[in-house]
């Protein structure tokens, strides 16, 4: 369920037709529509960007590989820089008037520097050799003795249930290094921000918003994550 958002008549109609699979794609013109090139040549029905899977609205918005290593990427960014945005505003953290010019430093900190937000950086666990050792966003509150380890994902609507318990799981041992680290005097969070590519979130999504203590942004998050989905399949299918 899409919480609020003013779209356009023609980028709503896009959406829906997207939503329902009812955009013309090469996997549609070939295997349903048969279709044939002006030499009589059956149309492709592989992928145009990546060539390797079936073209589909689905493949295009969330499954090629080549797509999801850039717009898909710039699409992660922005649902993330809202959030990140909202953690500095709470934290008195210097940023930007507009959430949408907001762009996140590496490490950013409040005036006392008991605030620490560290923005898609590697943190180093030493001789345990963690794989998963850079979350999107990590909070050090030296206040409250808590890090709050937060990682965004934007996939196919199917999948948000599975990427949101994928995300918990995989932070695990890194929230562990880092009690570690403090001699146990510190308590961790792990705190997953899944959006899918066409508005679908967990129906835990804003009870974590809440626990991270920032507004209700949930719909703001849908209209990000839905622009940037719209955006990433018109540009893919104009190839």
């Amino acid at each position: 369920m899409l919480y609020k958002a003013t779209f356009t008549p023609s980028t709503e109609a896009y959406l829906f037709a997207a939503q329902e699979q009812a955009i013309s794609t090469n996997g549609k013109r070939s295997l349903i529509y048969h279709e044939v090139d002006k030499d009589g040549v059956s149309v492709s029905k592989w992928c145009r960007v990546c060539g390797v899977k079936v073209e589909t609205v689905a493949h295009i918005a969330g499954g090629c590989s080549v797509l999801m290593q850039g717009p898909g990427t710039v699409r992660h960014d922005r649902v993330g820089t809202r959030v990140h945005w909202e953690l500095c505003k709470k934290y008195e953290v210097p940023c930007s008037t507009r959430w949408y010019e907001h762009r996140p430093q590496t490490v950013c900190k409040n005036a006392s520097g008991k605030i620490r937000i560290y923005w898609d950086m590697h943190h180093y666990t030493g001789d345990r050799k963690i794989k998963a050792n850079k979350p999107d966003v990590v909070v050090v509150n030296d206040e409250e003795k808590l890090v709050t380890i937060i990682d965004f994902a934007v996939p196919l609507d199917h999948n948000v249930a599975k990427t949101e318990l994928h995300k918990i799981e995989k932070y695990q041992p890194l929230a562990a290094d880092f009690r570690s680290k403090h001699k146990g005097s510190y308590r961790t969070k792990i705190i997953p921000v899944v959006v899918g590519a066409f508005g679908i979130i967990p129906e835990k999504l804003p009870d974590y918003l809440k626990e991270l203590g920032i507004p209700d942004v949930v719909g703001g998050l849908q209209k990000t994550a839905l622009l940037c989905t719209r955006r990433l399949v018109k540009n893919a299918l104009s190839l």
